[in-house]
């Protein structure tokens, strides 16, 4: 019985050490406000999304994980306002639940959460990602510390996706003082971001540090080598290590021919999108492409050229659901903040003829009309 008493004693005493650690953590670094956060997720860009409070879907936090871990497996999709406000935001808050189920799966949550951070955090910049990144790992490693080998691997990877500039070997170096151990997939990123960077000596030597940790030498990092030493002009030596092998590096941002191009595969691609509704999210990609356009406040000639594209690569005879860029571009026109009137104008003249050349649709025009009215009488 004595030892019993003692045992919990002791348990409530590091259960209040515990807590009181993370307390002094979250006063020492305090939340952003709800419309600085916004701002980086590009939550309040339009109108009609209110940015003014924070939304609270739900509490569950296992029902939060599982929508996240659910929307990567089947669109390699998330949204930055459900990884900033409902993760990011919830360990800046120290919310408790949300720390210890972390805790007790933290091989299977933490890797999910940081790798959201790279390729499916597909709607806002690399600069607003790499922030989230920034936030997230810092909350990890001072209320998760020593964070297992698979989160730095996921970090690692997630830098790499989002050309962030990182030193490989300081990386290496304290993910070893934080007493993990690299593993292969380590040196997998690690080794993709010296070669991306051209650096044949650093490349070599990584290799060699990998082969006295007992890892062989893979296809992936034998293509990491073909790349660094065809970018350095080596071509011989590139040859000898592997006959034909093309690396490509695409960067999406503002290049709207490449996201067209994307968005033509996705007729191709069906194995991928086999449990999700195709069209949904071909409509999704088509509203997202329009907002950036209109967002960006692109020539109009760039946005007719675009847009074009777009109705003779989907809009066949045989497809029955057609896209409407034009109508998009006019919403997006309508309800984008903080656009200059006689741009807004501008916009409008040009597209609106593709849709409602008779002005028979008064939904469109009308709002347009009333705001013109409201700024003559405000002047």
């Amino acid at each position: 019985m004595y030892y019993g008493v003692k045992f919990t004693q002791l348990r409530s005493v590091a259960l209040y050490m515990i807590r009181s650690h993370r307390q002094i953590a979250i006063s020492s670094n305090p939340v952003p406000c709800v419309d600085e956060d916004s701002k980086l997720v590009r939550r309040g860009d339009f109108r009609g999304i209110t940015s003014g409070k924070e939304k609270i879907k739900t509490h569950n936090t296992d029902i939060v994980l599982s929508r996240i871990q659910e929307h990567v497996r089947k669109n390699y999709r998330i949204s930055g306002d459900v990884i900033l406000f409902d993760v990011v935001r919830q360990l800046e808050k120290g919310n408790e639940p949300f720390l210890d189920q972390l805790t007790r799966c933290p091989d299977r949550w933490i890797p999910l959460l940081i790798s959201t951070c790279g390729h499916p955090l597909s709607n806002i910049e690399n600069s607003a990602k790499d922030q989230i990144l920034t936030r997230l790992w810092t909350q990890l490693s001072e209320k998760m510390s020593p964070l297992p080998s698979s989160a730095w691997n996921a970090r690692f990877q997630v830098l790499n996706e989002n050309s962030i500039e990182w030193n490989p070997q300081k990386e290496v170096d304290a993910m070893e003082r934080s007493g993990v151990e690299p593993t292969l997939d380590t040196f997998h990123a690690v080794i993709d971001k010296i070669a991306a960077d051209g650096d044949v000596e650093g490349c070599r030597n990584m290799v060699y540090n990998m082969a006295r940790k007992g890892f062989a030498v893979d296809a992936h990092i034998n293509a990491a080598s073909v790349f660094v030493f065809s970018l350095r002009g080596h071509y011989k030596k590139a040859d000898s290590l592997c006959e034909v092998k093309e690396i490509e590096r695409h960067i999406c941002h503002r290049h709207y021919y490449t996201a067209l191009s994307l968005l033509e595969d996705t007729k191709r691609v069906s194995d991928c999108l086999e449990n999700q509704r195709r069209n949904t999210f071909l409509f999704q990609l088509v509203s997202r492409l329009s907002t950036q356009l209109i967002r960006n406040q692109e020539p109009t000639h760039l946005i007719r050229d675009v847009t074009n594209r777009v109705h003779y690569a989907f809009n066949s005879k045989s497809n029955t659901n057609r896209i409407r860029m034009y109508d998009s571009l006019l919403y997006s026109t309508l309800m984008l903040k903080d656009m200059d009137l006689d741009l807004r104008l501008q916009y409008f003249r040009s597209f609106v003829d593709e849709i409602d050349m008779k002005r028979e649709r008064i939904h469109i025009t009308l709002p347009l009309l009333l705001r013109l009215e409201k700024t003559k009488l405000q002047k």
